[in-house]
């Protein structure tokens, strides 16, 4: 399947694969990915994602790829995706499968916010219990814990907070949010998913309002961004409800476009702020390495340019690395590290070889962005 969709609807990957530009692994995750879509997928929306994708995808890890091909396909073609995802929602269950020796795997197929805030919050617990003593296995914590919570929800448990983070393009959060005909529909994500415009405002609705209300014992973060997927701010509940009553102070009784939300001030000292490190973690979602996908939650706020030698604390000096590469980047020498001020990181090898991270979500668009079309001239008859 993979073979005859690179020889018939993806000619440019093929072509870089037979000029070993392209190695398989990528030329297969970019193949998986269009064949998920169905037969149906339109033609051009596969040409238009094989043209954004291929010239990053060199630079991109299989699993980094296979998420870009998945957002482009999103973005390009959102009604399509919101039929499917109305599809497999109807096909929602939990399962049992067995596995041998006295163990089973259980499955639960759920809408992807869920699945996110539960698996959050079972590691809470279990990692609750490994900081308490217990010496099993985390993954083992996390089994038992995920048990207690459904059979046994009436013992009390110690309390933990399960996070979610919900990426929402400014475009994307009005419901006559205008998209010219061949350009990409505005997408959201949750904890690293895309989701289309519609799934983001269902989602936004189903967690009150202005999609403020945290997950059961949680936090959500909400990440406002442009349409080039660069986080433009970061922002809580309860901020954004503060900012929503009270509007732009310049401008209180007409339409303007005053950033209300912008990204947090430096700070004169080591220590990142409350908001500079929700907007790094927000920006970042995983370790910036090239390569790594240890997620944010787990990593550390590092200084690009070290503190001791003059670094900012702010969002333009600031990204996330897991401990593993943080040790590297400070400890083992012959490696150089610069970050622009829109968050892409370069990484130069101490054997000369460069490497670029970008921002998760993070797409140079390929068609300039379109004005909304005027309200007062409707197409004929009209």
């Amino acid at each position: 399947e993979h073979a005859q969709l690179l020889t018939t609807v993806l000619p440019g990957t093929f072509a870089r694969l037979r000029a070993g530009e392209l190695d398989w692994p990528r030329a297969r995750a970019i193949a998986a990915e269009v064949a998920a879509t169905g037969a149906q997928t339109d033609p051009a929306v596969i040409a238009a994602t094989e043209g954004a994708v291929l010239p990053r995808a060199g630079e991109l890890s299989v699993r980094s790829l296979r998420e870009a091909v998945r957002a482009e396909l999103l973005a390009r073609d959102a009604a399509a995706a919101d039929r499917r995802r109305e599809l497999r929602a109807r096909g929602a269950d939990v399962s049992v499968r067995p596995v041998g020796d006295g163990m089973s795997e259980f499955r639960a197929l759920m809408p992807h916010d869920d699945a996110r805030a539960c698996r959050d919050r079972v590691d809470q617990h279990a990692r609750a219990a490994k900081d308490a003593g217990d010496t099993r296995p985390i993954g083992m914590l996390r089994a038992g814990a995920a048990a207690d919570l459904l059979l046994r929800p009436w013992q009390q448990q110690p309390p933990v907070t399960a996070h979610l983070t919900v990426v929402a393009p400014l475009n994307a959060l009005t419901a006559d949010a205008f998209t010219p005909p061949g350009t990409t529909s505005p997408s959201g994500e949750v904890d690293g998913e895309p989701i289309t415009a519609a799934h983001l405002r269902e989602l936004l609705t189903r967690l009150d309002a202005l999609g403020l209300r945290a997950p059961a014992g949680g936090s959500l973060e909400i990440a406002i961004t442009d349409r080039t997927g660069k986080l433009l701010a970061a922002s809580g509940r309860s901020e954004v409800e503060r900012l929503a009553r009270r509007g732009c102070l310049e401008h209180a009784d007409a339409p303007c476009a005053c950033p209300v939300l912008d990204k947090p001030d430096p700070v004169d000292r080591y220590r990142p702020s409350a908001s500079l490190y929700r907007f790094i973690k927000a920006r970042d979602r995983t370790c910036r390495h090239p390569g790594c996908t240890v997620r944010a939650g787990w990593a550390d706020l590092d200084h690009v340019i070290a503190h001791a030698d003059g670094g900012e604390t702010s969002c333009d000096n600031l990204c996330c690395l897991c401990r593993r590469h943080h040790r590297l980047k400070t400890f083992a020498p012959g490696w150089t590290h610069t970050m622009s001020d829109d968050g892409v990181l370069t990484v130069i090898t101490p054997s000369g070889v460069t490497r670029i991270s970008r921002p998760p979500g993070y797409r140079v668009l390929t068609e300039p962005p379109q004005p909304p079309p005027d309200p007062a001239d409707d197409p004929p008859p009209f």
